[in-house]
């Protein structure tokens, strides 16, 4: 089972495979595995057909990942430009000195950014400098968020919370309780951001995608079904 692997338009996706102490089965893609969680005692033929499924499922996303990245809006780091975000505008000043890496720092309004010799136009490079910066601005007005959305939904225990530069999902919950989300989501409206806490923490409740689990998000946001289809149709503008 450990040589499973799914294989599309010449890429290649080892499967991991995971039997848990879980009452649901689960699917994720990352940019290297497909990952597949199934309950400890399922039966062998189940887990066969579960990983065909799986497969199924990762080749949609395989598909639906090229539309996006198609139509994903990459913006533009020069220096005296405009950088908008949250409705707050920032103004570039990229400065090239003979150094190895970029930093960066924000300062009344302005994001003043030092560049290695040569590299200023390094659209990559800069677009995870901002990710770092925008985290770090941003991170106590996030926590207080996640907070106040926990006293008055859900009364958990949070071990840490996190803004990451993470591209593959928008939000994670581990099993030590930490919460982790995308500073992507800082592109996004605030009803959709409150969403994917709320689907975070009420992972804290149930670790898992069970009917159960979505009856917790669904008591304390009805309409979540409508922010899910908001990060699936306007995912693309949420880049840096």
């Amino acid at each position: 089972m450990s040589k499973a692997k799914l294989e599309y338009e010449g890429r290649v996706y080892p499967i991991r495979l995971h039997k848990e102490w879980r009452e649901s089965v689960k699917y994720s893609l990352g940019s290297k595995y497909l990952t597949i969680r199934v309950p400890k005692f399922i039966p062998n033929f189940m887990t066969e057909y579960h990983i065909e499924e799986a497969k199924n499922w990762a080749i949609t996303q395989v598909q639906k990942r090229s539309e996006n990245s198609e139509k994903v809006i990459k913006r533009e780091y020069v220096d005296k430009g405009i950088f908008t975000i949250r409705d707050q505008d920032f103004i570039l000043h990229i400065k090239e000195e003979k150094r190895k890496s970029f930093s960066g720092k924000i300062q009344k309004g302005k994001i003043l950014i030092k560049a290695p010799q040569g590299h200023a136009g390094d659209r990559e490079s800069l677009a995870k400098l901002m990710s770092r910066l925008m985290a770090a601005h941003f991170h106590d007005n996030f926590t207080n968020a996640v907070h106040h959305i926990n006293n008055l939904h859900f009364q958990e225990e949070i071990n840490k919370i996190r803004l990451k530069n993470n591209r593959s999902n928008w939000g994670s919950c581990s099993s030590d309780r930490n919460l982790n989300f995308s500073t992507r989501l800082l592109f996004a409206p605030f009803d959709v951001i409150k969403y994917v806490i709320v689907h975070e923490l009420a992972h804290l409740k149930e670790m898992n995608h069970s009917p159960a689990y979505w009856a917790i998000v669904e008591k304390v946001m009805p309409d979540y079904k409508e922010k899910e289809k908001w990060l699936s149709d306007y995912n693309h503008l949420c880049h840096f």
